[in-house]
């Protein structure tokens, strides 16, 4: 239900406001959602009978900082310290008449409950018993699924790129993981598939701050591993607190100072020697990449300041592999096909070309100069052109920390942290072609300070700065116009994009700057009072988005065959299928949020605890700052830009908010949970959970606006005259440049993007029920279902597609046949709010907690993802507007069988290293991560418009069994699935066959570390050396295969995953 701002609509109900008030009256300031970056310690304190104790004092004593905070048991024994920093602790509980029981040993990992149960003996308070024990590690408190990354094994796991994201991977119920080693893109940071999530739909958070990029909602990269306490991955079920997004829940911590002088410093190596070649390779990229760095913690003042900083560099030295394009043969080149496969016709006349040879005065001759110029022979086996192009990559890391104890009643700290990369790169498959330069510089703030007022009330405050910039640059400035085309406008200099469909792919780049600012204040308020934990507070969030761009200024022309059957031909000729164009861009958009919560962990029981949670939150439209965007509402014609076609409105036009749609104001969000500790001893737990969980509206809903005219002119021309001349016999709008009151329209308008008229923040039902146990040998083992309804989902729709009209149907006369205004609206697509999913699994994992040198955690995950609309990106539209529920299938993210393990395995000699044998022969260990998976789906597409509808995703007809056997590895490579199942869609119809019906090839890597320590002083210092084997046996893994019909190459796998890598590295840590 939608309520509405200032620009109208319906008020909201009463009742919603008194509730949010009283939410909001609990809390001491507007504030913060899913920022926990502390743990807590819980138990039950009895007497050696098994009777309560209550009113014993207890405890928490941080081992390293000597930080700590002290409550009273209740009647019924039980105690709660919330809100610890993390770290190691000691429990302590004493009482009058009893010897004072002291616990040791105990982990408290970020966001996680530690039970300590505490038995107190008769005697004198002087006298003390003393126990060194982990917690059992079931949870029985929370009916939230996740698990914690601990330093453990972010410090001893093979880590490729040394991105700690990476690890990820290793939770149940994660699905895929990306993580690169240096992020030079907002856009391409690190992303996550969750428990039936799309990648989007996930919340980063780095000591209590937001941490991800606007646009796509990606994470970005985090500190060095060495510089990180802990992480842990939420993948379902989790309370109140957390929000924002429907996905999972990624919370990272970085370390702290503390009272002893830490710290490390380390440098990785990797060059080529030891490397494996790529399967579709004829040699090995060159490679020379360091990571190096240190960190360093101390005190300022013993048990109240602390400080902590790390620094982290990356210089690399690498070729590019270019092993996909297919470029045309010596004599394919001068116009002889009669060799080819595909002989082209004289588009002329329809018949084929005289000796299938193109006589060399029909050449276009900006094309010629480009095929001489820019296209190279084949030099590799199939056809195809293999090449290594210097690709260097540059990046630096800070951060520092401050942590300050202000008594036992206040605790606060500052971190600061930036992280810098560039690159220079090459787009396209063809070298050297436009190389591209690109940086990201990301800072971010994080100010967190928790307040005790009293055993029973705590309070948290948060403040957050991030702050991403991204810049990319072509660092080619020839023009086609330089090759004698008729192309004008081209601001700034640069190639254009020249794609030959089943050759190659000539790709320029891009120039654009793009700077992502999210500013942030929460508090949230603790209250513990009898069987009662409240916690309730709120955030607000401040969004802006700046985007300054020239995607398509250079012009896109594509040659896909369609005029004489031979796309290559279609070159020579100078015959594109189609050409796209467009004026620079600026858009500047920022967006308002609020989210407040309330969350009961109500103890029915000593054993029965209910997680009650209502949260509420207001996503704000985004909006331009100059109002430069606009929509459409059918009826209506604008009175703020009269001269804009019908429909066309405008922020100002009646009913026309600045945020082009109403404010969803109907965002609460229950969550109902048990935890039951079945036999009361912390060992085994039974915990459900259903919650309802809404999701932020991506910024580029609004930012696709800002791109329609007259702010931006965009042509797109099926069959435009020629290569050399695109325009001749229309009117060329360029170049343009918007200014406010000179609105300039160019009819057809060419691409046309706007929010549907009502946007309602999609939402999802989250369902689990997962049974846990602790067994022998520090063995816990776990079971559950998790299921996931969503609704509202963004999607995509062409609201104007074209009319068949048998006998008179072209691509060249689509847009005088679109529904819409023929002639005025071109693609017009709506950005709406009504696709939805499904996700149901079955998660069992088995984690060993560190024990005579071993520990390992195992999982399995089965899982099946079935939506209507699964790209990040959102140019995708169903194949038939009409018919949208025919794209119901499996998603382009869904696998349905995921299994990891990882371990870390001490050898079980000469541990002390007691002499100078002992120091050679002990010290080693190793560790690893096995992954293996089934494949992702392959969405079979014809790639050309043959329903003549200008939809242009269109899908072929399903004629036979796709399926096929394969006799060997090589014959899988040429022809994954059975070609000859798929024709081309007739003509004014949509093909049958459905969406994602194959799936791709399965996956198996295995990465290994050997690492040997040591020690060079009592205290601790230790220098240890590592060696690195990531996909250790060089598994192949193929990627997915041609899935275009219309090109040449399909069904065919033409790449392959990273072979072997070897990396080195010698470490020193104090």
């Amino acid at each position: 239900m939608m309520g509405a701002d200032s620009s109208g609509g319906a008020s909201m109900r009463p009742a919603l406001y008194r509730l949010l008030l009283l939410v909001a009256a609990g809390s001491l300031a507007p504030s913060a959602p899913a920022q926990t970056v502390t743990g807590t310690i819980l138990g039950v304190v009895r007497d050696s009978s098994g009777a309560a104790v209550p009113g014993a004092n207890v405890t928490a004593r941080n081992a390293r900082t000597g930080f700590e905070r002290s409550t009273l048991s209740d009647p019924t024994g039980a105690y709660l310290i919330p809100n610890l920093p993390v770290g190691q602790y000691a429990v302590t509980a004493e009482l009058q008449g009893f010897r004072r029981f002291i616990q040791e040993g105990i982990t408290l990992e970020v966001d996680a409950n530690a039970r300590v149960d505490a038995t107190l003996q008769v005697g004198q308070m002087t006298e003390s018993v003393t126990v060194t024990a982990e917690s059992t590690g079931v949870e029985t408190r929370a009916a939230a699924i996740g698990e914690v990354v601990d330093r453990g094994r972010i410090q001893e796991l093979p880590l490729n790129g040394r991105n700690a994201m990476a690890l990820a991977a290793v939770v149940p119920g994660v699905v895929s993981v990306s993580a690169p080693t240096a992020v030079t893109n907002g856009r391409s940071g690190p992303s996550v598939t969750v428990a039936g999530g799309r990648n989007t739909q996930n919340e980063f958070r780095f000591d209590g701050t937001s941490h991800h990029n606007l646009t796509h909602n990606s994470g970005l990269n985090l500190p060095a591993p060495d510089a990180l306490q802990e992480f842990r991955v939420v993948t379902s079920s989790y309370s109140a607190e957390y929000g924002r997004n429907a996905g999972g829940v990624i919370v990272a911590v970085t370390r702290a100072g503390t009272n002893e002088f830490h710290g490390a410093a380390w440098n990785y190596l990797r060059n080529k020697s030891l490397n494996a070649r790529n399967f579709f390779a004829d040699d090995k990229p060159d490679l020379k990449q360091n990571q190096f760095g240190f960190t360093f913690g101390a005190p300022i003042r013993r048990s109240r300041t602390f400080v902590f900083g790390s620094y982290q560099g990356i210089r690399i030295r690498e070729t590019q592999l270019f092993a996909t394009a297919q470029p045309p043969s010596a004599a394919e080149r001068g116009g002889n096909f009669a060799a080819s496969a595909l002989k082209p016709r004289d588009p002329s006349t329809g018949q084929a070309f005289p000796g299938n040879i193109i006589p060399a005065d029909r050449f276009d001759p900006v094309a010629a100069r480009i095929v001489e110029r820019y296209v190279p022979l084949p030099n590799s086996t199939g056809g195809r052109r293999v090449d290594l192009v210097s690709r260097p990559t540059d990046g630096d890391q800070y951060l520092a920390r401050v942590d300050h104890n202000f008594g036992r009643s206040n605790t606060a700290n500052l971190r600061f942290f930036h992280d810098r990369n560039e690159r220079v790169f090459q787009n396209g498959n063809i070298s050297p072609y436009g190389p591209n330069r690109e940086a990201l510089g990301v800072d971010n703030w994080a100010l967190h300070d928790t307040h005790t007022f009293s055993s029973r009330l705590l309070n948290e405050v948060h403040v957050g700065v991030s702050r991403v910039d991204t810049r990319t640059e072509s660092l080619d400035s020839t023009r086609l116009e330089d090759l004698g085309a008729r192309l004008p406008g081209v601001i700034p200099s640069q190639l254009s994009n020249v794609t030959v469909d089943g050759f190659f792919t000539l790709d320029s780049g891009l120039n654009y700057i793009e700077h992502g600012n999210i500013y942030q204040l929460g508090d949230s308020v603790s209250w513990f009072r009898g069987r009662h934990t409240l916690k309730l507070g709120g955030e607000f969030e401040r969004t802006e988005m700046i985007n300054r761009a020239s995607t398509a200024t250079n012009g896109l022309f594509r040659f896909d065959g369609s005029v004489s059957g031979n796309a290559f031909a279609d070159l020579l000729l100078g015959k594109p299928r189609s050409l796209d164009q467009s004026s620079p861009y600026d858009r500047v958009v920022k967006g308002y949020n609020w989210y407040v919560f309330v969350q009961d962990d109500l103890r029915l029981t000593p054993r029965l605890t209910l997680n009650l949670g209502l949260r509420y939150e207001l996503f704000r439209p985004y909006h331009h700052v100059h109002d430069w965007t606009n929509t459409y509402r059918a009826g209506l014609r604008s009175t703020v830009t009269p001269a804009a076609p019908p429909g066309m409105v405008f922020p100002g036009d009646a009913g026309i908010s600045r945020g082009l749609v109403p404010v969803d104001k109907n965002n609460l969000a229950p969550r109902l949970g048990f935890a039951w500790d079945v036999r009361g001893d912390g060992r085994t737990s039974l915990r459900a959970f259903y919650g309802l969980f809404y999701e932020d509206q991506r910024s580029d809903i609004w930012t696709y606006p800002a791109v329609n005219q007259p702010f931006v002119i965009r042509e797109f021309i099926n069959n435009p005259f020629s290569l050399s001349d695109p325009y001749r016999g229309r009117v060329n709008p360029f170049p343009y440049i918007y200014t406010p009151g000179t609105a300039k329209f160019s009819f057809p308008m060419g691409l046309f993007t706007v929010p549907a008229s009502e946007i309602t923040a999609p939402y999802v039902h989250q369902m689990s029920l997962s049974l846990e146990k602790a067994l022998p040998g520090e063995l816990v083992v776990k079971a559950a279902y998790v299921g996931k309804l969503a609704h509202n989902l963004l999607r995509m729709v062409q609201k104007n597609p074209a009319l068949y009209i048998p006998g008179r149907s072209t691509t060249a006369n689509t847009d005088d046949r679109r529904v819409l205004f023929p002639g005025t609206y071109s693609s017009f697509r709506e950005v709406a709010t009504n696709s939805n999913a499904a996700y149901h699994s079955l998660e069992l994992s088995v984690n060993r907690r560190f024990r005579d040198g071993l520990t390992f955690l195992g999982s399995y995950t089965m899982g099946k993802l079935l939506d209507y609309y699964s790209a990040q990106n959102l140019g995708q539209t169903p194949q038939d507007p009409a018919s949208q529920s025919a794209d119901r299938s499996r998603s382009d993210e869904d696998r349905h069988h995921v299994f990891v393990t990882s371990f870390i395995y001490e050898l079980p000699f000469e541990r002390r290293q007691a002499g100078f044998a002992g120091r050679i022969a002990g010290g080693w260990s190793v560790s690893g991560i096995v992954r293996m998976g089934s494949g992702l789906p392959v969405w079979i597409r014809s790639d050309r418009d043959n329903s003549l509808t200008g939809v242009g995703f269109d899908r072929p007809d399903l004629v036979g069994d796709p399926i096929r056997s394969h006799a060997s590895r090589d014959d899988m490579i040429q022809q994954f699935f059975n070609t000859a199942a798929f024709t081309a869609n007739q003509a004014g119809s949509y093909g049958n066959a459905g969406r994602n019906i194959l799936s791709g090839p399965a996956y198996a890597t295995t990465d290994l570390a050997v690492i040997k320590a040591v020690r060079v002083s009592e205290r601790g210092g230790s220098v240890q050396f590592r060696a690195e084997f990531f996909n250790a046996f060089n598994q192949v893994n193929f990627g997915g295969p041609e899935a275009r019909l219309s090109n040449r190459n399909f069904g065919r796998i033409q790449t392959a995953g990273s072979p072997r890598i070897v990396q080195f590295a010698l470490r020193y840590q104090f």
